[in-house]
């Protein structure tokens, strides 16, 4: 699914029980709900994709999702959140920007495993500087997911702390080389 336009929709795409899905290059804008919603779905990529401005999660994976890669999209001023792992096992979110996301960059959610979320960039709108567009809470929220990996990540956010937040998580690593200040890992 390649080089499509998908704007003002509820959903933008929702692809539910299938496989082998590699979405590229889209551009996905100002939709009433969210952009991408993956629901029981397994072996698919997604990559190099503007995902901005829904009122809902940029990216859902949900009931089930597996061996999914998410990598170099970028993820702007969702109202609800960047990407947001409901129900998924063996994920790679890699090499995305997370800018301005009100709620969450990424947040990764009760019983999911085996994630790795590396070499992303979340942050604020910048403009100068000085001077950032638009507060958001752009961070990596765990829980109670297990066998995350978390490492390579730059989180850039003045005035506060972005930070990886976990409530018991399992298996969680989480290596040094982030830009972060580290809050609530058990």
């Amino acid at each position: 699914m390649p080089a499509n336009q998908f704007e003002e929709n509820h959903d933008a795409v929702r692809c539910v029980d299938g496989y082998n899905l590699t979405m590229t290059g889209n551009n996905i804008d100002d939709h009433l709900g969210n952009g991408v919603v993956l629901d029981n779905f397994y072996g698919s990529l997604i990559t190099g994709n503007m995902i901005e401005q829904s009122n809902g999660i940029g990216i859902i994976l949900d009931r089930g999702c597996y061996g999914v890669t998410v990598s170099g999209n970028t993820l702007s001023f969702n109202q609800s959140g960047g990407m947001d792992l409901l129900s998924a096992n063996s994920i790679t979110i890699s090499g995305n920007t997370m800018q301005s996301n009100l709620t969450f960059g990424c947040r990764i959610a009760t019983d999911v495993s085996h994630v790795t979320v590396a070499a992303n960039t979340f942050s604020n709108a910048f403009v100068t500087p000085d001077e950032f567009q638009r507060e958001a809470d752009g961070g990596i929220v765990l829980e109670e997911p297990s066998d995350i990996l978390i490492m390579g990540n730059s989180f850039v956010r003045p005035g506060q702390s972005s930070r990886v937040s976990a409530n018991t998580a399992r298996g969680v690593k989480v290596f040094q080389n982030n830009s972060v200040r580290l809050t609530d890992l058990p």
